[in-house]
């Protein structure tokens, strides 16, 4: 969209009439609000896509580019139209294209300053919606029916699994790295702590119990009772005075009766 369609789409929302009269039953009420947040997504729409295509005009003014594998030149080829939906309605534009023949492959310097994968095809913030749907859904069906309804995005389930997937890999990928950072480290720099404040000592006490649950229809909660079974941690963060010796020299003796240990 160019400028002239960003004033078309300016001067479409001042020329809409007055409210005027009553509202029915909420339906005039529903229209305006349809026809204002249509205004809104292709005004939206349309700066983003001005803001790109001048971004691109920048990054394809030169001849060649250097490839971000091989470091060499690389020419310039035509412009690929990029589509990419964003969180209401979608967005197009021509991207900068460079192709690298010591490499055999094309490259797109546009997407390293937005950072935005070249694989991608949604905008950063419609991807968080669909790797948070996938992660907190009971399916990704689901997932698809909740961004339908709740954001008004039209995303099948394959492409949210896909997505949810592939950045949960990246995830993983990024914790073992930092496990094998960590296991790399001298053994003073293991045992310092990330944090500035370090508890003296810190305690953690574990517990179990039993809860009554409300009562439910059903056969299952039938068979399986009303009571369950509770896990509780504490966290405690404590002070611990230095002695210079053992101030408990000799064994408790609940920690002597065997019997007692025993059960």
């Amino acid at each position: 969209m160019r400028r002239g369609t960003q004033w078309r789409s300016a001067q479409q929302c001042a020329a809409l009439p007055p409210p005027g009269g009553l509202l029915s039953q909420g339906e005039r009420f529903a229209e305006l609000e349809e026809e204002a947040c249509q205004l809104g997504d292709a005004l939206a729409a349309g700066l983003i896509e001005m803001r790109l295509e001048e971004q691109a005009a920048r990054a394809g003014a030169t001849a060649t580019a250097c490839c971000p594998n091989c470091r060499r030149p690389a020419r310039a080829r035509e412009p690929e139209p990029r589509l990419a939906p964003k969180r209401r309605g979608e967005v197009t534009w021509q991207e900068p294209t460079y192709y690298c023949d010591r490499c055999r492959k094309s490259f797109f310097p546009q997407s390293n300053i937005l950072s935005l994968d070249p694989d991608h095809t949604v905008s950063p913030g419609v991807l968080k919606k669909m790797v948070y749907a996938g992660s907190n859904s009971a399916s990704f069906e689901q997932a698809s029916r909740d961004l339908a309804a709740r954001a008004e995005l039209s995303i099948s389930a394959q492409r949210i699994m896909r997505a949810t997937w592939r950045l949960g890999q990246a995830r993983l990928q990024a914790r073992a790295e930092a496990v094998t950072r960590y296991q790399q480290l001298p053994l003073p720099e293991q045992q310092r702590s990330p944090r500035d404040h370090v508890p003296e000592v810190a305690c953690v006490q574990v517990d179990g119990g039993r809860i009554q649950i409300r009562e439910r229809r059903g056969e299952e909660t039938a068979k399986a009772g009303f009571w369950r079974e509770t896990k509780v941690a504490c966290l405690l963060r404590m002070h611990s005075e230095r002695h210079a010796s053992n101030p408990c020299p000799t064994l408790p003796e609940s920690f002597a009766n065997l019997a007692r240990m025993a059960e």
